[in-house]
Protein backbone atom coordinates (compact mmCIF):
# COMPACT_ATOMS: atom_id res chain seq x y z
CA UNK A 1 0.00 0.00 0.00
CA UNK A 2 2.70 2.20 0.58
CA UNK A 3 3.33 2.24 -3.59
CA UNK A 4 -0.51 2.29 -4.27
CA UNK A 5 -0.62 6.81 -4.32
CA UNK A 6 2.79 7.48 -5.34
CA UNK A 7 2.68 5.01 -8.50
CA UNK A 8 -1.06 6.98 -9.80
CA UNK A 9 0.05 10.28 -8.90
CA UNK A 10 -1.24 11.25 -12.58
CA UNK A 11 -4.10 9.69 -12.10
CA UNK A 12 -5.04 11.58 -9.34
CA UNK A 13 -3.82 15.19 -10.52
CA UNK A 14 -6.39 13.74 -13.53
CA UNK A 15 -9.55 13.52 -11.57
CA UNK A 16 -9.11 16.61 -9.66
CA UNK A 17 -8.62 18.80 -12.97
CA UNK A 18 -12.11 16.65 -14.00
CA UNK A 19 -13.78 17.24 -10.32
CA UNK A 20 -14.28 13.77 -9.55
CA UNK A 21 -14.58 12.89 -6.03
CA UNK A 22 -11.08 11.12 -4.67
CA UNK A 23 -12.72 9.58 -1.56
CA UNK A 24 -13.75 7.23 -4.61
CA UNK A 25 -10.28 7.08 -5.55
CA UNK A 26 -9.40 6.13 -2.05
CA UNK A 27 -12.31 3.99 -1.17
CA UNK A 28 -11.30 1.88 -3.98
CA UNK A 29 -7.72 1.36 -2.42
CA UNK A 30 -9.27 0.10 0.88
CA UNK A 31 -11.30 -2.14 -0.56
CA UNK A 32 -9.25 -3.70 -2.69
CA UNK A 33 -6.47 -3.99 -0.48
CA UNK A 34 -9.52 -5.22 2.23
CA UNK A 35 -10.17 -8.14 0.12
CA UNK A 36 -6.77 -9.44 0.07
CA UNK A 37 -5.77 -8.68 3.46
CA UNK A 38 -9.25 -10.97 4.77
CA UNK A 39 -7.79 -13.74 2.25
CA UNK A 40 -4.22 -13.29 4.41
CA UNK A 41 -5.73 -13.69 7.28
CA UNK A 42 -7.83 -16.43 6.89
CA UNK A 43 -5.20 -18.27 5.29
CA UNK A 44 -2.66 -17.30 8.10
CA UNK A 45 -5.54 -18.01 10.68
CA UNK A 46 -5.98 -21.69 9.12
CA UNK A 47 -2.50 -22.74 9.05
CA UNK A 48 -2.26 -21.13 12.88
CA UNK A 49 -4.89 -23.60 13.86
CA UNK A 50 -2.55 -26.99 12.95
CA UNK A 51 0.56 -24.85 14.08
CA UNK A 52 -0.50 -23.29 16.99
CA UNK A 53 -3.74 -25.54 17.93
CA UNK A 54 -6.10 -22.87 18.76
CA UNK A 55 -8.96 -24.49 19.49
CA UNK A 56 -11.52 -21.45 19.81
CA UNK A 57 -11.26 -17.56 19.42
CA UNK A 58 -11.77 -17.53 15.57
CA UNK A 59 -13.88 -14.85 15.21
CA UNK A 60 -11.98 -12.81 17.96
CA UNK A 61 -8.51 -13.28 16.21
CA UNK A 62 -9.84 -13.39 12.58
CA UNK A 63 -11.03 -9.53 13.64
CA UNK A 64 -7.63 -8.92 15.19
CA UNK A 65 -5.92 -10.01 12.30
CA UNK A 66 -7.74 -8.03 10.28
CA UNK A 67 -7.79 -4.96 12.10
CA UNK A 68 -3.39 -4.85 11.78
CA UNK A 69 -3.98 -5.71 8.39
CA UNK A 70 -6.17 -2.37 7.88
CA UNK A 71 -4.14 0.08 10.39
CA UNK A 72 -1.31 -1.42 8.27
CA UNK A 73 -2.26 -0.50 4.51
CA UNK A 74 -4.00 2.48 5.77
CA UNK A 75 -0.54 4.11 7.29
CA UNK A 76 0.95 2.63 4.02
CA UNK A 77 -1.68 4.87 2.28
CA UNK A 78 -1.10 7.93 3.82
CA UNK A 79 3.05 7.55 3.69
CA UNK A 80 2.00 7.13 0.11
CA UNK A 81 0.15 10.26 -0.06
CA UNK A 82 3.88 12.01 0.71
CA UNK A 83 6.67 10.02 -1.42
CA UNK A 84 7.10 10.63 -4.95
CA UNK A 85 10.28 8.48 -5.06
CA UNK A 86 10.28 4.52 -4.50
CA UNK A 87 13.88 5.16 -3.07
CA UNK A 88 12.43 6.48 -0.34
CA UNK A 89 10.58 3.87 0.81
CA UNK A 90 13.49 1.86 2.01
CA UNK A 91 14.20 4.32 4.25
CA UNK A 92 10.14 4.94 5.99
CA UNK A 93 9.72 1.53 6.48
CA UNK A 94 12.14 0.94 8.96
CA UNK A 95 10.44 4.14 10.57
CA UNK A 96 7.53 2.50 10.75
CA UNK A 97 7.66 -0.79 12.03
CA UNK A 98 10.60 -0.82 14.16
CA UNK A 99 8.25 1.31 16.74
CA UNK A 100 5.24 -1.09 16.59
CA UNK A 101 7.86 -3.56 17.58
CA UNK A 102 9.64 -2.08 20.36
CA UNK A 103 6.22 -0.27 21.67
CA UNK A 104 3.76 -3.09 21.19
CA UNK A 105 4.23 -4.62 24.47
CA UNK A 106 5.01 -8.37 23.39
CA UNK A 107 9.11 -8.35 22.81
CA UNK A 108 9.87 -5.35 25.25
CA UNK A 109 8.52 -4.53 29.18
CA UNK A 110 7.14 -1.66 29.33
CA UNK A 111 8.40 -1.42 33.16
CA UNK A 112 12.41 -2.00 31.47
CA UNK A 113 11.92 0.96 29.33
CA UNK A 114 13.82 4.14 30.31
CA UNK A 115 11.71 6.25 32.87
CA UNK A 116 12.57 9.45 31.55
CA UNK A 117 11.02 8.82 28.20
CA UNK A 118 7.65 8.34 30.45
CA UNK A 119 5.96 12.32 30.97
CA UNK A 120 4.33 10.90 34.00
CA UNK A 121 6.52 9.57 36.88
CA UNK A 122 3.33 7.51 38.19
CA UNK A 123 2.62 5.65 35.23
CA UNK A 124 4.53 2.57 34.07
CA UNK A 125 3.92 3.13 30.41
CA UNK A 126 5.52 5.63 28.78
CA UNK A 127 3.05 8.15 27.06
CA UNK A 128 4.48 7.67 23.30
CA UNK A 129 2.89 3.75 23.52
CA UNK A 130 -0.54 5.20 23.67
CA UNK A 131 -0.39 6.12 19.80
CA UNK A 132 1.04 2.66 18.66
CA UNK A 133 -1.39 0.66 17.27
CA UNK A 134 0.49 -2.65 17.95
CA UNK A 135 -0.08 -2.01 21.72
CA UNK A 136 -3.81 -1.84 21.38
CA UNK A 137 -3.67 -5.11 19.16
CA UNK A 138 -1.71 -6.86 21.37
CA UNK A 139 -3.00 -6.57 24.26
CA UNK A 140 -6.74 -6.92 22.72
CA UNK A 141 -5.82 -10.00 21.79
CA UNK A 142 -3.93 -10.66 24.97
CA UNK A 143 -6.97 -10.23 26.89
CA UNK A 144 -9.53 -12.09 24.19
CA UNK A 145 -7.39 -15.03 24.82
CA UNK A 146 -7.42 -15.18 28.51
CA UNK A 147 -11.31 -14.35 28.98
CA UNK A 148 -12.74 -15.59 25.87
CA UNK A 149 -11.31 -19.14 25.62
CA UNK A 150 -14.06 -22.00 25.88
CA UNK A 151 -12.69 -22.99 29.13
CA UNK A 152 -12.47 -19.61 30.83
CA UNK A 153 -16.16 -18.41 29.73
CA UNK A 154 -17.61 -21.87 30.92
CA UNK A 155 -15.94 -21.60 34.21
CA UNK A 156 -16.81 -17.81 34.85
CA UNK A 157 -20.51 -18.52 34.20
CA UNK A 158 -20.37 -21.00 36.58
CA UNK A 159 -18.68 -18.97 39.13
CA UNK A 160 -20.50 -16.30 38.95
CA UNK A 161 -23.79 -18.68 39.73
CA UNK A 162 -21.85 -20.08 42.55
CA UNK A 163 -21.87 -16.29 43.77
CA UNK A 164 -25.43 -15.12 43.22
CA UNK A 165 -25.95 -18.87 45.13
CA UNK A 166 -24.06 -17.30 48.28
CA UNK A 167 -25.66 -14.36 48.06
CA UNK A 168 -29.26 -15.46 48.36
CA UNK A 169 -28.03 -18.03 51.30
CA UNK A 170 -26.90 -15.44 53.07
CA UNK A 171 -29.98 -13.23 52.49
CA UNK A 172 -31.86 -15.75 53.63
CA UNK A 173 -33.86 -16.16 50.18
CA UNK A 174 -33.58 -19.73 49.72
CA UNK A 175 -33.15 -22.50 52.28
CA UNK A 176 -30.60 -24.81 53.38
CA UNK A 177 -31.88 -27.59 50.95
CA UNK A 178 -32.01 -25.34 48.11
CA UNK A 179 -28.94 -24.04 48.76
CA UNK A 180 -27.07 -27.92 48.89
CA UNK A 181 -28.29 -28.90 46.00
CA UNK A 182 -27.46 -26.08 44.07
CA UNK A 183 -23.93 -25.93 45.16
CA UNK A 184 -24.01 -29.50 44.22
CA UNK A 185 -25.26 -29.04 40.65
CA UNK A 186 -22.48 -26.08 40.39
CA UNK A 187 -20.00 -28.67 41.75
CA UNK A 188 -21.11 -31.10 38.89
CA UNK A 189 -21.25 -28.99 35.91
CA UNK A 190 -17.58 -27.66 36.54
CA UNK A 191 -15.97 -30.88 36.63
CA UNK A 192 -17.95 -31.77 33.21
CA UNK A 193 -16.43 -28.30 31.77
CA UNK A 194 -12.83 -29.68 32.86
CA UNK A 195 -13.47 -32.70 31.04
CA UNK A 196 -15.30 -31.33 28.13
CA UNK A 197 -13.06 -28.45 27.70
CA UNK A 198 -9.24 -29.47 29.45
CA UNK A 199 -7.60 -26.17 30.73
CA UNK A 200 -4.21 -26.95 29.10
CA UNK A 201 -6.11 -27.12 25.26
CA UNK A 202 -7.82 -24.11 25.94
CA UNK A 203 -5.72 -22.03 27.95
CA UNK A 204 -2.25 -20.34 27.82
CA UNK A 205 -1.01 -21.36 31.16
CA UNK A 206 1.48 -17.75 31.90
CA UNK A 207 -1.68 -15.84 29.88
CA UNK A 208 -4.13 -16.52 32.60
CA UNK A 209 -1.92 -16.32 34.89
CA UNK A 210 -0.69 -12.56 33.41
CA UNK A 211 -4.02 -11.21 33.17
CA UNK A 212 -5.00 -12.42 36.48
CA UNK A 213 -2.40 -10.31 38.28
CA UNK A 214 -3.35 -7.57 36.12
CA UNK A 215 -6.64 -7.82 36.78
CA UNK A 216 -5.78 -7.66 40.36
CA UNK A 217 -3.76 -4.59 40.15
CA UNK A 218 -6.59 -3.05 38.31
CA UNK A 219 -8.88 -3.59 41.11
CA UNK A 220 -6.65 -2.43 43.47
CA UNK A 221 -5.99 0.54 42.63
CA UNK A 222 -9.17 1.62 40.31
CA UNK A 223 -6.89 2.74 37.53
CA UNK A 224 -6.39 0.91 33.94
CA UNK A 225 -3.66 -1.12 33.47
CA UNK A 226 -1.99 -3.06 30.99
CA UNK A 227 -2.89 -6.16 29.65
CA UNK A 228 -6.19 -5.83 32.39
CA UNK A 229 -9.25 -7.49 31.00
CA UNK A 230 -11.24 -4.31 32.14
CA UNK A 231 -10.50 -0.66 31.43
CA UNK A 232 -12.61 1.63 33.63
CA UNK A 233 -13.81 4.86 31.15
CA UNK A 234 -16.11 8.07 32.59
CA UNK A 235 -16.64 5.59 35.55
CA UNK A 236 -17.67 2.44 34.28
CA UNK A 237 -16.25 -0.82 33.58
CA UNK A 238 -15.89 -2.40 30.12
CA UNK A 239 -14.15 -5.03 28.38
CA UNK A 240 -10.17 -4.39 27.21
CA UNK A 241 -10.80 -6.34 23.75
CA UNK A 242 -14.10 -4.27 23.02
CA UNK A 243 -13.18 -1.19 23.58
CA UNK A 244 -9.27 -1.75 21.87
CA UNK A 245 -11.62 -2.95 18.93
CA UNK A 246 -13.29 0.62 18.81
CA UNK A 247 -9.73 2.24 19.31
CA UNK A 248 -8.53 0.70 16.64
CA UNK A 249 -11.31 1.15 14.15
CA UNK A 250 -10.77 4.71 14.92
CA UNK A 251 -7.37 5.24 14.10
CA UNK A 252 -7.64 3.62 10.63
CA UNK A 253 -10.26 6.07 10.48
CA UNK A 254 -7.90 8.58 11.23
CA UNK A 255 -5.41 7.30 9.19
CA UNK A 256 -7.86 7.57 5.85
CA UNK A 257 -9.03 10.94 6.71
CA UNK A 258 -6.26 12.10 6.90
CA UNK A 259 -4.96 10.45 3.42
CA UNK A 260 -7.84 11.91 1.91
CA UNK A 261 -7.10 15.79 3.35
CA UNK A 262 -3.80 15.16 1.94
CA UNK A 263 -5.12 13.90 -1.30
CA UNK A 264 -7.62 17.00 -2.07
CA UNK A 265 -6.11 19.47 -0.49
CA UNK A 266 -2.48 19.65 0.08
CA UNK A 267 -1.41 16.83 -3.33
CA UNK A 268 0.85 18.32 -5.84
CA UNK A 269 2.14 16.43 -8.43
Amino acid sequence: SIEEIMAERKTIQREKILNLKLSYFLSSKIIALSLFTLLQVLLYYLVSIFILQLPSLMFINIVYFFLAGLIGYSLGLLISSFLNNRRAIINILPLILIPQIIFGGAIILYEHMNPHITIRKSSSIPEVVQIIPSRWLFEGLFTAQARLNSYEQRMRRLDDKLSRLRTDYREGRIDDREYDRVLREVYQKRGETARQYPRERYTNYDIAVAADLMDGKFLNSERNVFLASHKMIGGKVFRTYNINLIILFFYAFVLNFITLLKLKFFFRD
